[in-house]
């Protein structure tokens, strides 16, 4: 026993430098700092004072991989040997807490000149369909006197889903190229569309990169799309295949997180990526048209069940910004789209004061409904100035209503109709007349008299 806890000594002093860290308290909070590498400020509120917050140095290669894993994604060049690891006994209470690292002179002086420095952090996601935990970059500021780079830290990205129970933020620096475009626009919104990576796009797990849920960090850096198994997935713009991976654990070779994935550089600079694939049809360094068929979606890595998971970073002339965006906000999601296309189905079921009726969807348009139902009505134009029975159901198909309270023997107009975010389409107005209620002659029976053998 006391061997095995010796090797494991072993093997956290051989991750964790034991670089000395100093302290410093005043009345608006306290400040972590390890000379000439990083200096952590926490404000009063964020933490408890009592609590333990330790900030260290670390070579761990398993953090390190999972950083590589996704450096053309990043366009990073050069990264530190080491990362920085904040760990506190509990969750930050707000976003308060900065942190500035001293970048040395040594990698400065390796990178491009054309390059900037750029500080990553590990964000660990849970949509509820996937565990995913890769770097983010961080909007940060780089002292060019200091030779500092410094930033607030989001605290989504604390979690205590990795090693230890303690809640753990993980920096990485960088080197990655300096934007020189000026064709943007404020505020993280798109100039122009992407396609869709699906033919029929509906959001299952939505972007959200700052996501608290009972006070746990769930953030989600892309978006989840409902898809089966081997549905064709798309490019969303003309770009060339940077690259195509599976991503495994380091020592295990398990297959893990986005599992089966490709990302593309596209033709305006941004960056997109598609993961949890069942099958890959493009190759590294492929030309790629938008809406050409580049994979099939699938169940890959660590997932709760088949759907894509999509990602776009708008570098350069999309956006204002270097991070992943919300995808949505720059889907054309009318491309090829359409209103729905429905009929009317005959009328059924009809007595004098009830009937069934229903429509038919044969195309969605490309888009989910949003409703479908029959208008109807005593009048010949029952779209106008009728009543309508509904669902917001989406999916092709035939639907049904049963109508009751009908009056009897009269004749009723109705129309099926069906929208998407295109517009309404309706089908061709049917009638039908209620049954007349019918009258049975009634019967009494008299006394029997005159009774003989």
């Amino acid at each position: 026993m006391k061997k095995k806890i010796f090797l494991k000594l072993l093997i956290i002093l051989a991750v964790f430098r034991c670089t000395p860290q100093d302290s410093l308290n005043d009345s608006r909070g306290r400040t972590v700092t390890i000379k000439d590498v990083v200096s952590v400020y926490i404000p009063e509120g964020t933490l408890s004072d009592s609590e333990i917050i330790n900030v260290t140095t670390s070579t761990d290669p398993q953090i390190l991989s999972s950083f590589d894993e996704l450096t053309g994604l990043y366009q990073a060049s050069d990264r530190m040997s080491s990362f920085i690891k904040i760990s506190s006994e509990t969750l930050p209470s707000n976003d308060a807490m900065t942190i500035t690292v001293k970048v040395p002179s040594d990698f400065l002086s390796k990178i491009p000149s054309n390059h900037g420095i750029a500080l990553y952090a590990q964000v660990y996601q849970d949509s509820g369909e996937e565990i995913l935990d890769v770097f983010e970059q961080l909007t940060a500021s780089f002292d060019e006197k200091t030779k500092t780079i410094s930033t607030s830290i989001p605290r989504s990205v604390f979690t205590n889903k990795r090693a230890t129970t303690f809640y753990d933020a993980n920096f990485v620096i960088a080197a990655i190229p300096k934007r020189t475009s000026t064709k943007t626009k404020a505020g993280g919104l798109c100039i122009g569309p992407i396609g869709k990576p699906l033919e029929i796009v509906e959001v299952t797990s939505p972007y959200s990169p700052m996501r608290i849920l009972d006070g746990v960090a769930k953030p989600h850096l892309g978006v989840d799309l409902r898809c089966s198994v081997g549905t064709l997935v798309y490019a969303v713009d003309d770009g060339y295949v940077v690259d195509v991976k599976t991503q495994v654990e380091e020592g295990t070779g398990r297959v893990i997180g986005y599992g089966k994935y490709l990302f593309i550089k596209h033709t305006n600079g941004s960056s997109t990526l598609y993961a949890h694939l069942s099958d890959i049809i493009v190759k590294r360094g492929a030309w790629v048209k938008k809406g050409q068929t580049i994979a099939l979606s699938g169940n890959t890595g660590t997932t709760t069940g088949p759907h894509l998971h999509f990602e776009y970073v708008p570098y350069g002339e999309i956006v204002q910004s270097d991070k992943r965006i919300d995808p949505m906000l720059c889907m054309n999601l009318s491309q090829n789209a359409k209103a729905p296309t429905v009929s009317t189905l005959a009328p059924s079921n009809i007595t004098t004061d009830k009937a069934t009726v229903g429509g038919n969807v044969t195309d969605d348009g490309g888009l989910k409904l949003s409703e479908k139902g029959i208008y109807w009505s005593t009048s010949s134009n029952p779209i106008s100035s009728g009543r309508k029975v509904s669902s917001t159901s989406a999916g092709t198909g035939v639907y049904s209503f049963n109508l009751t309270g009908l009056s009897q023997d009269t004749r009723y107009y109705v129309c099926a109709f069906a929208t998407n975010t295109m517009g309404t389409s309706y089908g061709n107005v049917m009638s039908f007349y209620t049954e007349e209620e019918s009258y049975k002659p009634s019967v009494t029976t008299g006394s029997i008299s005159n009774i003989t053998h």
